[in-house]
């Protein structure tokens, strides 16, 4: 990766032999848990049938590789030593996708030759690309579900201004009212909205807007400790442990949208996070990839006599809830021995009984990460000893911090004197160290 920021990654490939290029593809396999397509036994396509090979698809993947390795894509390595650049550049800009299934269906047409730019003629018209919104890309910026109530948590267990709305220009209106007729255009002429330029190729490297920012939210950071104790992302004794196709830059990123809204995505932390993860539409939770909500039953040690759990949510999409107020697991609308079973394996005691509760959004994405959140509210609430999730958060994010980013560390400084002792006895506030998710090292002071 940093001999391509140099543009020099190509010549470098070109002199290794095969064994080489694979003892290097198997290094990357091993240490991020892939399982990587070999070249040798996908015998790559010439290079005038690679127009034609590329279908539908590989749209997908052509998009993922121009977004995070352009070079790759237009590479004429061959196979073994394009892959190599291709998941190197990957997992050095974007580790969280190096899981997602649409990573592998890239790295499998590289190794088969099969992954080029695609090559439109000259005066042929692009088609038309429908632009994402940000109701698409981000799940989180859903309506939230209530608050809930108080809960508890083992204290061991925690130990660049977003860029300037432009308005479209506002045109006169013609004379007596009337409304003026657009001009015509020639049959069969393209609109110039219509007409998709090609995107000239971006370096995931681009520079920081400034060498440090205030932020207002800075003790967002805090929860980085949360994510390694509850094991969402692994620390440097586990870089296997990620959420594939979301970074920890990105899942702070949507928490913080849900939680502040319009004020946080006004901070400049905001936009640090979204360079951090790799670029404004990266890490939106569009390549996110889970499955059903299911707690692991050691998150709920801190709740020892809890009581019996709750069902709510309609019949085609029940969802078994906690008292503390965080749902517990998804359940099988047509089974109703479900809710019994489910709650028996969480060490729940009683029957569950049916209750009115908060709706959760319906998209799979946005109810998984709604599921979180309103799980990190109930133990922050009882970590931080605060009478509802909301009053934790606050507690725990809004502190004002000077963040620094210098090559692969980041450094926040926070007031000494005024800072919450609650979240020192928590643990929040210690150093995460190396992330290999975030591919950062996380360091904080206290002036």
């Amino acid at each position: 990766a940093r001999l391509a920021r140099r543009r020099v990654a190509e010549s470098w490939l070109r002199s290794l032999d095969p064994g080489d290029l694979r003892t290097g593809l198997a290094a990357i396999a091993e240490a991020h848990g892939l399982s990587l397509p070999d070249p040798g036994k996908s015998p790559a396509a010439p290079r005038h049938r690679r127009a034609a090979s590329h279908s539908s698809d590989l749209v997908p993947a052509v998009a993922l590789v121009e977004a995070i390795a352009p070079e790759a894509l237009r590479s004429d390595l061959a196979p073994h030593a394009r892959l190599l650049l291709l998941v190197g550049l990957v997992a050095e800009r974007r580790p969280a996708m190096l899981a997602v299934r649409t990573a592998a269906l890239a790295f499998a047409a590289v190794a088969a030759g099969d992954l080029a730019a695609p090559e439109e003629p000259a005066d042929r018209p692009q088609p038309r690309v429908r632009a994402l919104s940000d109701a698409d890309s981000d799940p989180a910026s859903a309506p939230a579900p209530r608050r809930n109530q108080a809960a508890a948590v083992d204290p061991e267990a925690f130990r660049t201004p977003p860029p300037a709305v432009v308005s479209p220009p506002v045109e006169k209106a013609a004379p007596h009212g009337r409304a003026e007729a657009p001009p015509r255009r020639p049959a069969g002429a393209v609109p110039e909205a219509r007409r998709a330029r090609p995107a000239a190729a971006r370096s995931i490297e681009a520079a920081f807007p400034a060498p440090a920012i205030r932020s207002d939210h800075g003790g967002l950071l805090f929860l980085l400790n949360a994510f390694l104790a509850l094991g969402i992302y692994g620390d440097f004794s586990e870089p296997r442990r990620s959420l594939p196709g979301l970074s920890p830059f990105g899942m702070l990123r949507l928490l913080g949208r849900a939680w502040f809204g319009a004020p946080f995505v006004g901070d400049p932390l905001h936009g640090l996070l979204a360079r951090l993860a790799g670029g404004r539409g990266a890490d939106a939770a569009r390549d996110f990839e889970t499955g059903s909500w299911s707690v692991p039953r050691a998150w709920l040690l801190p709740w020892p006599d809890a009581g019996p759990a709750l069902v709510a949510g309609s019949k085609r999409r029940p969802m078994l809830w906690h008292p503390a107020g965080f749902p517990l697991a998804e359940l099988d609308g047509g089974n109703p021995g479900a809710a019994v079973r489910s709650a028996r394996l969480l060490g729940l005691r009683g029957r569950p009984r049916p209750a009115r509760l908060a709706a959760l959004p319906a998209r799979p994405r946005a109810r998984w990460l709604a599921c979180l959140r309103l799980y990190l509210e109930a133990r922050l609430a009882e970590a931080l000893d605060c009478p509802g999730g909301i009053e934790a958060v606050t507690l725990l994010c809004l502190h004002p911090a000077r963040i620094t980013v210098q090559g692969e560390r980041v450094e926040a400084r926070f007031a000494s004197d005024d800072h919450p002792l609650a979240i020192r006895l928590a643990g929040l506030d210690r150093d995460p160290g190396w992330i290999p998710a975030a591919r950062h090292d996380f360091r904080y002071f206290f002036e």
